[in-house]
């Protein structure tokens, strides 16, 4: 699985893993069995507002395999 979260308006003092780590709790169970599953994070921390959490899922592709 490829996870892409882009966090806006995330405090600046805001640990980007903790918030990477909140997401990946939500999911598990729900959308992932488990966060095993993630291959490949890209994450970005911006100051911008609305202050929302958008994430994006995708399947992990190496090199053809999943």
């Amino acid at each position: 699985m490829s996870v892409k979260v882009a966090f806006y308006g995330a405090r600046a003092n805001a640990d980007i893993d903790n918030l990477l780590k909140s997401v990946l709790d939500a999911i598990q169970g729900v959308i992932i069995v488990d966060d095993k599953q993630v291959h490949f994070v890209e994450m970005r921390k911006l100051a911008e507002t609305p202050a929302l959490t958008h994430v994006e899922l995708s399947p992990y592709r190496n090199g053809g395999r999943e």
